[in-house]
Order: structure tokens, then C-alpha cells, then sequence
């Protein structure tokens, strides 16, 4: 817990308050504090070490804070200290508020009392009043119900008296018209009686003559046929054998067409082949020797940067000797260790100077 607290603190004291203005200018001009260094990378121990170095200060820091301040820091003392105020103020709210709604409760019950009371006097006038107007409704309902009783008994015998002269007029109507029907159908029957037996005799002459007329043409119809079916054999016949000689020369054309085309199919892709072999060839030929120019030019590179390391190695080396000598021929004998010291330092210094420029 104190290790988040101490970083919440440290996290709000390294965040500066900064205007629009600021943040705009500083957003316009890119400025790079620390600068850009070539050997700066993981493997020669630049990002390890200020990693190690933050690791040291966040530790350094923690100490100083569990030092200074004890087991309770300041982010905590003022949590506890927000939420007593937060506590005492919601005390405080809620007594004002129980307070308040109990006034409003007893508000609220004098009010429905009060309603209530109201409500009760004028649903009693109301129910008087209904009880008015149901009985003299139902009276009204009593007296119309007997005047109509009366109407409809009084309509009701003229309308029996009415339907018995109409059904003794209906009677003698029924009986005047079965007689004439009667009379009718007698009548009827005889004439048709009469048409029926001349039109069966009709029926009988026409279907002779139907009979004698089809016979006639059936045997016109026969000879006909017997003439027009041999003409369509003989057509049949040779119009089979044209198309059987003209299907086998389409066959034999189409064979030769195709032996013809598989033939050129086949040496086209012969030709396809050889050409992709010939390209195939050329473009392996002109990779190896592009390949073998690349490992040419890599060689002789290496073989340069070996050569420049070893001359600036015994370079530096022969510098070092002629400094050393001249240091020692310079030294008096009460300084002597002290020079010593300071040339071996700058000759160490020289040489990984050195070293650095010739890796650039």
C-alpha cells in the first residue's frame, strides 16, 4: 500500500500545470533534451544502466518517504481526512432531510383527511341522488311497458282478423289455377305426343342416309391413304440414306479438323517448354552471377575494415609509447608516480576513443 501510495504522490508532484498556450507552443516546437547517441543501444549496456538507475531512485525514494513521513503517508492522511468530512456532512444532511419529510408526512395525512371527508359527503349526496332517479326511472320504464302491451294486443286481433280473409282468398285462387293448369297440360301432351312420333320417323331416315354417306367416304378416305402412306415410306427412305451420308462426312471432316489442331496443341506447348526451360536457365545464370559479384564486393569491403582496424591499432599503440617516454623523460622524481598515473589514463582513454571512431 505505501508502495502505490508513494507513486500516486510522485505521479501528481511531476505533473505541471501548463496553459493552452503552452501546451500549444511546446506541441509546435519538438526539442530533444537528451541527444542522439550511435552506441546507445541494449547490447552495449546504455538501456540496461538507466534502467538500473530508475530501479535505484524509485528505491532511494520509497526509503526517503517511509523515513520521513512513518507508515502513514500524506495521500493516505487525506483520504481519512476527506472521508470524516464526507461522514459528518452526511450525517448532518440526514437529519435535515428525516426532519423534513416528517413534517411532510403529517402534512400529507391532514391533507387526505381532509379529502377523505370531502369525498364521503359528496358520495352520499350522489347516492341519494341515483336512488332519486333509478325509482322514478323504473316508473316511467312501468307505465310505458303497459301502454305498449296494450297496442300490441289491440294490433294483434286486427292482424288475426286480416289473415284469415287473406288465407280464404289464397284458397280460391289455388283451386282456379289447378284447373287451368290441368286443362293446360292435357293439351300439352297431345301435341307433343304428335311432334315426337314425326321426328323419331325423321331420325330414322337420316341415320340411313348418314350410314350410306360414311360408308362412301371411308372407302375414298382408304384408297387415299393407302397412296399417301406408300409415297411417305419411299420419301422416309431416302431422305434416311441422305442423312447417314451426310453425318459420316461430317464425322470424317471433324476427325481430321481435330487431328490436325492436337498436332499443332501438341508442338505449341513443345515450343512453350523449351522456351520457359531457355528463361529458366538465363535468369538462374544471370543470379549466380549477380550473386557471385555481391560476395566479391563483401570480401574486399571486409577485408578493407580489417586492415583499417589493425593500422589503427598500432597507431594508437605507437602513440602511446612516444607519450609514455616523453612523460617519463619529462617527470621530476617528486612527481613521478603522479605523472605515471595520468599518462596510462590517457592512454586508455586515447585507445577507446580509437576503437569507437574506427567501428563508426
Amino acid at each position: 500500500m505505501q508502495s502505490g501510495s508513494g507513486r500516486y504522490s510522485d505521479s501528481v508532484r511531476l505533473r505541471p500545470v501548463r496553459s493552452e498556450a503552452e501546451s500549444r507552443q511546446l506541441r509546435r516546437v519538438q526539442t530533444r533534451k537528451v541527444p542522439y547517441r550511435v552506441g546507445y543501444n541494449w547490447n552495449k549496456g546504455g538501456r540496461l544502466k538507466e534502467l538500473r538507475i530508475r530501479h535505484l531512485a524509485r528505491k532511494f525514494l520509497k526509503i526517503w518517504m517511509h523515513n520521513t513521513f512513518g507508515r502513514v503517508l500524506p495521500l493516505d492522511a487525506r483520504c481519512h481526512y476527506s472521508r470524516g468530512v464526507l461522514r459528518r456532512a452526511f450525517e448532518r444532511w440526514r437529519d435535515d432531510w428525516w426532519t423534513s419529510r416528517r413534517e411532510w408526512s403529517l402534512i400529507m395525512r391532514a391533507e387526505c383527511h381532509y379529502r377523505y371527508y370531502l369525498f364521503n359527503l359528496t358520495f352520499y349526496g350522489w347516492r341519494n341522488f341515483t336512488s332519486s332517479q333509478r325509482q322514478k326511472k323504473t316508473k316511467l320504464q312501468h307505465a310505458q311497458s303497459l301502454a305498449d302491451r296494450r297496442l300490441m294486443r289491440l294490433a294483434l286481433d286486427r292482424w288475426k282478423v286480416f289473415i284469415e280473409i287473406r288465407r280464404a282468398h289464397w284458397r280460391m285462387l289455388e283451386l282456379s289455377l289447378e284447373q287451368k293448369r290441368l286443362s293446360d297440360l292435357h293439351s300439352v301432351w297431345n301435341l307433343w305426343q304428335t311432334r315426337l312420333q314425326r321426328q323419331q320417323h325423321l331420325k330414322m331416315l337420316e341415320g340411313r342416309a348418314q350410314e350410306q354417306r360414311a360408308l362412301r367416304l371411308q372407302s375414298k378416305a382408304w384408297n387415299l391413304w393407302k397412296e399417301t402412306h406408300g409415297a411417305a415410306c419411299y420419301q422416309k427412305e431416302e431422305e434416311s440414306k441422305a442423312a447417314l451420308y451426310f453425318i459420316l462426312q461430317l464425322k470424317t471432316r471433324a476427325f481430321h479438323q481435330w487431328m490436325s489442331f492436337a498436332s499443332h496443341q501438341k508442338a505449341k506447348k513443345d515450343t512453350q517448354a523449351m522456351a520457359q526451360r531457355a528463361c529458366r536457365l538465363r535468369l538462374v545464370r544471370k543470379c549466380l552471377s549477380e550473386w557471385r559479384k555481391a560476395l566479391s564486393h563483401k570480401q574486399k569491403v571486409e577485408r578493407r575494415l580489417r586492415a583499417a582496424d589493425l593500422l589503427a591499432v598500432q597507431s594508437t599503440r605507437r602513440r602511446a609509447l612516444g607519450r609514455w617516454r616523453g612523460c617519463i623523460l619529462s617527470c621530476t622524481q617528486n612527481q613521478d608516480s603522479e605523472t605515471h598515473i595520468q599518462c596510462i589514463t590517457d592512454i586508455h582513454t586515447s585507445q577507446t576513443v580509437s576503437t569507437n571512431c574506427f567501428t563508426f
